[in-house]
């Protein structure tokens, strides 16, 4: 942990931390807090995150000496755990605009179109595809990518930290290649196309109850 190489370097000409060194290191312990907090959008995974964060920070402080009186110790580090977990508590109902609720459906849209699509390369069964199945799928495929494109990140965020990355690196690009085999005559688009999409749903089926998105 940073905070930790912090206080083995601020002690490691004195063996006693310093009220002004303390002050530092709290000013780090916020900074990385805040920074999780961006980053994962509020939510239980940052408020996890940042407990994990306050706790190496206690355990460093415990095998230091400091200037600062234990009972502003105990005062202020109370303080900061009650804020880490009304952060949790506070984000277990995350609330949704109504904006961010209508782009959301883009995301479902997406995948509603997907699943048409597969459908129809299904019922046919292996062999050769008709024109107009083929038609039908890329047209269903060419929606799906647009819908995808229209979703915001900061709305895959709040419903769940890990979805923006995997959304965009297997579902959407996986379309992406595939569209581009189909239209251009790019086999190896298709067989890393469809790779992308088979990694974005085995990614989907282990994590679809945490995706959280108001209907």
């Amino acid at each position: 942990m940073i905070i930790k190489e912090k206080i083995s370097v601020m002690i490691s000409v004195d063996q006693r931390l310093s009220s002004y060194n303390f002050l530092s290191l709290l000013f780090s312990l916020f900074s990385s807090i805040m920074r999780i907090k961006k980053r994962y959008h509020g939510g239980i995974v940052a408020a996890w995150r940042c407990a994990i964060e306050f706790i190496s920070f206690c355990q460093a402080l415990c095998n230091v000496r400091t200037n600062v009186p234990i009972g502003c110790l105990q005062t202020l580090c109370r303080f900061i755990l009650l804020a880490i977990i009304m952060m949790g508590v506070a984000s277990c109902d995350q609330k949704w605009t109504q904006n961010e609720k209508e782009n959301a459906k883009h995301f479902l849209k997406s995948l509603d179109l997907v699943i048409e699509a597969h459908s129809i390369s299904n019922r046919g069964g292996p062999g050769m595809m008709s024109k107009q199945d083929f038609e039908k799928i890329l047209s269903l495929y060419e929606r799906a990518l647009s819908e995808s494109k229209l979703v915001r990140d900061v709305v895959l965020d709040k419903a769940n930290p890990e979805l923006k990355n995997n959304y965009r690196m297997y579902f959407q690009k996986g379309i992406e290649l595939r569209i581009s085999a189909w239209t251009n005559g790019k086999p190896y688009d298709e067989i890393q196309g469809s790779a992308l999409m088979d990694s974005w749903g085995e990614w989907f089926e282990k994590n679809r109850h945490n995706i959280k998105i108001p209907r």
